[in-house]
């Protein structure tokens, strides 16, 4: 198969520059080389020769041996798989010219070090400091120890774990940098072995850098959204659906961030520029935008959901036109998933919950209960007895109810409806209206206004 195509590519040589019809024997001489697999000149002694061809095959050796190599570099497999074994094989001269490189990059302190920082540095400020506080605990104290207590500021009956402590906090960080060190080493080591075998590494002297780089971006990244989140629990306080939102929102900021700074150094080390990645064409383009259109439209909404503080995980809601109630079991970026009492997950667009009344009853701390009564015309003149009755049951099986006159508190007769009276009860509880304490409360004012009903002798219609 190798030989048919070399042969084509001889051809095509040898058919420039035989332009006469005495230059054949050079091109049969080629053909023969090719079929054979014999050196061109052992070829050319098989075929008629006429002065005019020496010439000729002097010249078509060199266009024969460049399109033999061009053939090969272009195949994807055919004549790569046994070079590519031999390479993987390296010799003796091989291995010592990698022994020589590594030995001229890595240092053997440097690794001592890094490995001491990376495992060892925690362990070691770790078993002092907790050996100091059991000598406290144990009252084996003498004075330079007192001194020394009372110089840090420590109690001896307060101790504080060494790893809640800021010390351990900053040699952690810098633990993890050395581990990350150890990694770019690492790196290095195994670029140079694969140079040393032959292979070919693009931008070789830059790519270690843009490793180390990227990789202590991202670190950077992680530790500052680590270091956010904290901050947000010490500020915001203790709503962890409001945690929750802030810290989301202050993911994508440094993430993003970390993103763009990623690209620009792979553009600044290796040349990848972001337009390479995203230039698809102008068709292309216009398909992606179209496609991705429904996406960002969605994440924004997300955004300016958890932005509008209007609902976190976790709280019960009530949508205003379905009258559909359920507590937040999901607050995403592109659609909010909410557990119904059925136990049945809803999942629901963050621009529908947007554009829809949202009442959010985890955040109200007063609750109604309101009755509507109905009584015959003949016991019209118990009703007033009635009506405080029911207040004062009420007041007695309710403590929650809310009798200061800054919310309604009535039991009142309002209307004739069909001939019967028609009475209203109307009481405004200090209990959120939802969860089993609202039931509750709700439950037992159900039954002040019973036994009011039945001590009076009164029987609804």
């Amino acid at each position: 198969h190798a030989r048919v195509h070399a042969c084509i590519k001889i051809a095509m040589a040898l058919e420039k520059k035989a332009t006469h019809a005495t230059d054949r024997s050079a091109l049969l001489a080629g053909w023969l080389a090719a079929a054979a697999s014999i050196p061109l000149t052992q070829a050319a002694k098989e075929v008629p020769v006429t002065p005019n061809n020496g010439n000729i095959l002097n010249g078509v050796i060199g266009d024969i041996v460049e399109s033999v190599e061009d053939l090969l570099d272009q195949s994807t497999i055919a004549g790569q798989i046994s070079p590519l074994l031999k390479k993987m094989v390296p010799s003796a001269e091989e291995l010592k010219a990698i022994w020589n490189g590594v030995k001229q990059v890595v240092s053997l302190s440097d690794l001592v070090f890094l490995f001491t920082v990376s495992f060892f540095l925690i362990p070691l400020l770790e078993i002092p400091y907790e050996q100091m506080y059991r000598n406290i605990s144990s009252g084996n104290r003498n004075i330079n120890n007192e001194i020394e207590i009372k110089a840090r500021g420590l109690s001896p009956t307060q101790r504080k774990a060494f790893r809640k402590t800021t010390a351990y906090h900053v040699v952690n960080l810098l633990s993890q940098m050395a581990k990350l060190a150890l990694v770019v080493y690492v790196v290095d080591m195994i670029k140079i072995f694969i140079v040393g075998l032959g292979f070919h590494v693009p931008r070789n002297e830059r790519i270690t850098h843009a490793f180390s780089y990227v990789i202590y971006t991202l670190w950077a990244g992680y530790q500052l959204s680590a270091f956010k989140r904290r901050v947000i629990c010490s500020q915001v306080g203790s709503s962890k659906g409001r945690v929750q939102v802030v810290d989301r929102l202050g993911d994508a900021g440094i993430y993003g961030c970390t993103l763009f700074l990623i690209m620009d150094i792979l553009n600044v080390e290796l040349g990848l520029a972001l337009q390479s990645v995203l230039a698809l064409g102008s068709i292309g383009t216009l398909v992606f935008s179209f496609a991705s259109q429904g996406i960002a439209k969605q994440l924004l909404h997300g955004i300016l959901l958890m932005a509008s503080d209007r609902i976190y995980e976790g709280d019960m809601i009530l949508l205003g036109k379905s009258k559909f109630s359920g507590r937040v079991a999901n607050l995403g970026w592109i659609e909010t998933v909410i557990r119904g009492s059925d136990e049945i997950m809803v999942t629901i667009p963050n621009s529908d919950l947007l554009s829809e009344r949202v009442s959010n009853l985890s955040r109200l701390h007063q609750c109604q209960v309101k009755q509507t009564l109905k009584f015959g015309k003949a016991d019209t003149e118990k009703l007033p007895q009635l009506l405080q009755d029911i207040k004062t049951e009420i007041r007695r099986r309710c403590p929650a109810v809310i009798t200061d006159g800054s919310r309604p508190f009535r039991a009142t007769w309002t209307d004739f409806v069909g001939g019967n009276a028609e009475v209203v009860i109307d009481a405004h509880f200090r209990i959120s209206p939802a969860g089993d304490l609202y039931w509750d409360n709700r439950q037992r004012c159900l039954q002040a206004i019973d036994e009011a009903i039945r001590s009076n002798g009164l029987v609804q219609i």
